[in-house]
């Protein structure tokens, strides 16, 4: 495996052919079992039941490291995606700066705790996210992190942070994430939120967008 180096997570399982010289060279991943370790950005480790690309590097005339891959797969047990990436890093330690695209598609809601961006999450809105998103299909989604890696989430406007998820046959069970008033206890879950106005929602087709800081939620019915 590969330990986390500045930005880079810890890789292990990589099956590598790697091809290079002084100033440029590619290296090709083609792997079965794979783990990635984005803590703290993910709530834990990602294991990859596909990881293949190809990836090519060269060094800039500044003297700065240009690291990029066209069409990276990585697939779990709960979703496909394919990326493309262009990382930058100098030498001198400057952060380095990442232009990333992915693409998911045919995941499983259920699963989706394992990969919200809880590094620019408030706890009580993971908690309220696990919860109330039941069950449904991710149909599709796609992610544009574009910016320097150490300014993330870019709360100055450095850079861009989006995540869009769009599922179908979804199940929200809709609970604010604070207490309820006393006159609910002895309810179930359930019929509390019933008796407060917010009706489970079932069947639906809903898009999450993550920008930066924030979340929004379309539903539809």
């Amino acid at each position: 495996g590969l330990p986390a180096v500045g930005p880079v997570p810890a890789v292990d399982g990589l099956d590598l052919r790697i091809d290079t010289g002084p100033d440029h060279g590619s290296v090709e991943v083609d792997a079965s079992d794979t783990t990635i370790d984005l803590r703290p950005r993910l709530a834990e480790p990602t294991r990859l039941t596909r990881l293949a690309g190809r990836f090519q590097w060269r060094r800039m005339p500044a003297g700065s490291i240009h690291l990029w891959t066209d069409a990276l797969t990585a697939d779990t047990a709960d979703l496909g995606s394919v990326s493309r990436l262009s990382l930058c890093a100098h030498p001198s330690g400057t952060s380095p700066f990442i232009d990333l695209h992915s693409h998911f598609t045919d995941g499983d809601v259920e699963a989706m705790g394992r990969y919200l961006p809880i590094a620019v999450m408030k706890d009580e809105l993971v908690d309220w996210l696990n919860r109330a998103v039941v069950s449904g299909r991710l149909e599709s989604g796609d992610l544009l992190l574009r910016g320097p890696l150490e300014r993330f989430p870019f709360d100055d406007q450095a850079g861009r942070f989006i995540l869009e998820l769009r599922m179908r046959d979804g199940i929200l069970d809709y609970r604010p994430p604070r207490p309820l008033p006393p006159e609910t206890t002895g309810l179930s879950d359930h019929d509390r939120a019933q008796a407060l106005g917010w009706p489970r929602l079932e069947e639906i087709a809903a898009t999450l967008r993550f920008e930066n800081r924030s979340l929004t939620i379309d539903v539809e019915q």
